[in-house]
């Protein structure tokens, strides 16, 4: 999943990568990596907010 321009710190593009120790949400830009205490407030003000394939897709 992409969320574009909602890095804190560059402006850039989120998304969510995973590796060995789990999941998380980095920005393509920058190389950020949300801690878990940004990603919840990110969460909670509704900028990293899950759609539906079925809204994305309605949307293109």
């Amino acid at each position: 999943m992409f969320w574009l321009k909602a890095c804190p710190r560059c402006g850039g593009d989120l998304h969510d990568e995973q590796d060995f120790y789990g999941k998380y949400v980095a920005c393509i830009q920058c190389g950020v990596v949300l801690s878990e205490e940004q990603e919840h407030a990110l969460r909670t003000w509704g900028i990293l907010e899950r759609e539906p394939v079925s809204a994305m897709l309605k949307a293109a």
